[in-house]
């Protein structure tokens, strides 16, 4: 008895310094009625079933990354990826998708999302890509941090957001401006927005509109850019003024009034020297009033900025009226002595180029998408793990919960990595790292960095492990996609693409196409599909009318089934439209745009 006594007394010294010398667990919170902290029985390490603790560890981040991506809940995936980090420290990756989560958090966890990113930084010399990355969010969570210190700075920032996003959207000048109603609404004193709507609206021809929102720009806009607001409007202006001026000189031709209508026309080339198809209007229509002296100076006028193609028209006309005008002789012997001009005028473009770049690097930062989470390919067998299947992984954070003093407090990120060596390594040995059982992949580019470039032609596209092929066929070809929004998943249709399987949503643009959507799953037990986009055309409505009913209607020079009056349907562009009266040709050049109901007298 007393050798049994003796036992217990000389054994509980060491069973108390054993006790002493176990790890702690990792806490994560959990709502009243849980099983335990760590979701798995009593007695039973979960690590023991796999090889070792990189491999336990490197489950939890495989399982965190798939309830990110499969759209779970970002707290689900956040548990995941502390317990990957409570079993194996050196694991920057699931710092950095930590610091990602924290930004998707309804809560919007910027100071957690910040020290992760700056703890994943602390790893760069296991993980020099990770802590590029993370270097490259750090720079995006302080000006958003940033901004939303200010008492408006929430509301500036989806301003932000939302105007980058319609400033990308690739569509039309009408789709954009019905982008920016909503933007009015959100904030209507920035800038930003009315110089949008001032280059939209001189893109749709409406110049008195661009003249109101290129003034607005320039009042509320900073000195430093009213300058440049107030030349586009003074270009607005002008163009307002030109595009008035053509259409009484249209209207009185139309009455067959030549001489007010010359002097019309006389006066929107002047404001629009560019516009050569408007002075050789003028010059007709002062020679259909029998004034040949003013047409005379037009044309000789004209030569100095002519094209090729349009001087020998301008030629020709003085030589033609070189028999009643010496001046006209005169000036159609005289070489061209300038350098010539195009006659096409984009004024939009033009604006654009006075009003400059509409974002600043503290708005592109703020409106960025976060960036995709880093991802782990090492093939793992599946092992019953309860930290990773228990109830308790899908419990929410409360609020007022801080990740990153969650992710402090395990022992296991305690040490933090390894110190940087001092002068004498000798005296401060630096301790091993544990080494990856598989090289980290390849992490994901952020959305900024260039798209891939599609495979060469006639090169099979290999697919990315796990994914599958998708070929893409647009009608009409040539059609840009995007897939999901995401920049690095595009091509030029007909084209290849890797996808995962899952859920994709097709976007589809082309010009003069109406932009197409389309969803579609990609089926894991296929090696290659195809998908069919059709694009819808931009069309118009055209009614041609004559003096004299019946006569034929040519477009671009051939002649349709069709006489006058009668409406045609056209696809978006520039036409030339002609009818036949009395053995003779009448031609007038007609822009079609997208839901036009234009009307053509002849």
């Amino acid at each position: 008895m007393r050798k049994i006594v003796l036992a217990v007394v000389l054994a509980a010294p060491l069973t108390i310094a054993l006790a002493q010398q176990e790890p702690r667990q990792l806490v994560l919170p959990t709502v009243p009625g849980e099983p335990s902290e760590t979701g798995n029985k009593p007695g039973i390490d979960p690590i023991a079933n796999y090889k070792n603790a990189r491999e336990a560890a490197l489950a939890a981040f495989q399982a965190g990354y798939t309830a990110a991506i499969k759209g779970q809940s970002p707290e689900r995936a956040m548990r995941l990826f502390l317990i990957a980090l409570h079993r194996d420290a050196a694991l920057p990756r699931a710092l950095y998708n930590l610091g990602v989560l924290c930004t998707h958090d309804r809560e919007e966890r910027w100071e957690d999302a910040i020290n992760f990113q700056r703890e994943a930084q602390r790893w760069a010399d296991l993980d020099p890509e990770t802590a590029k990355l993370a270097g490259t969010e750090l720079e995006r969570l302080q000006a958003i941090v940033d901004i939303e210190s200010s008492p408006t700075g929430k509301r500036d920032r989806r301003f932000d957001i939302q105007f980058h996003r319609t400033l990308n959207s690739g569509k039309d000048a009408v789709g954009e401006l019905l982008d920016l109603e909503a933007l009015f609404k959100l904030d209507n004193k920035r800038w930003e927005a009315h110089a949008l709507a001032g280059i939209l609206h001189a893109q749709s021809g409406d110049f008195a509109k661009s003249l109101n929102d290129f003034e607005e720009a320039a009042r509320l806009a900073p000195p430093s850019r009213g300058r440049q607001l107030q030349s586009a409007a003074d270009l607005a202006r002008k163009e307002s003024n030109f595009k008035e001026q053509k259409n009484d000189a249209d209207e009185l031709w139309e009455k067959q009034q030549y001489e007010p209508a010359a002097k019309h026309y006389a006066t929107a080339w002047e404001d629009s020297p560019g516009r050569l198809d408007v002075g050789l209007q003028a010059a007709t229509a002062f020679l259909m009033a029998d004034q040949a002296a003013p047409a005379v100076a037009i044309l000789s006028h004209m030569r100095d900025s002519a094209p090729p193609e349009v001087d020998a028209k301008v030629v020709a006309m003085l030589n033609a009226l070189g028999d009643i005008s010496e001046e006209a002789k005169r000036a159609a012997a005289h070489p061209q002595h300038a350098s010539v001009a195009s006659s096409s005028v984009d004024v939009a473009s033009n604006m654009r180029a006075l009003v400059g770049p509409l974002t600043s690097p503290q708005m592109e930062l703020v409106a960025r998408a976060a960036p995709p989470l880093l991802e782990d390919t090492t093939s793992i067998i599946p092992m019953p793990d309860e930290d990773l299947t228990g109830a308790h992984a899908n419990t929410p954070f409360l609020s007022t919960e801080k990740i990153f003093a969650i992710y402090k407090s395990d022992p296991a990120s305690a040490a933090g990595p390894p110190p940087a060596p001092e002068a004498n390594p000798a005296a401060n040995p630096v301790p091993e790292v544990p080494a990856p059982l598989a090289p980290p992949p390849t992490p994901v580019q952020p959305a900024d960095l260039p798209t891939a470039l599609p495979p060469r032609p006639g090169a099979e596209l290999v697919p990315a492990p796990g994914e599958r092929v998708v070929q893409v066929v647009s009608d009409p070809p040539g059609a840009s996609i995007v897939f999901d929004g995401n920049s690095r998943l595009h091509c030029l249709a007909p084209c290849p693409i890797s996808l995962s399987p899952d859920r994709h949503v097709l976007h589809a643009t082309l010009a003069g196409y109406h932009d197409a959507d389309k969803i579609l799953m990609v089926d894991k037990g296929k090696k290659q599909e195809t998908v069919n986009v059709v694009l819808e055309a931009k069309r118009g409505l055209v009614r041609i009318e004559s003096s004299t009913p019946g006569a034929a209607i040519y477009v671009d020079g051939k002649k349709t089934d069709k006489q006058t009056p009668a409406q045609l349907s056209l696809a978006e562009g520039e036409y030339d439209i002609a009818v036949e009266i009395d053995g003779k040709m009448v031609t007038k050049k007609i822009p079609v745009r997208d839901g036009d109901m234009r009307r053509v007298p002849f």
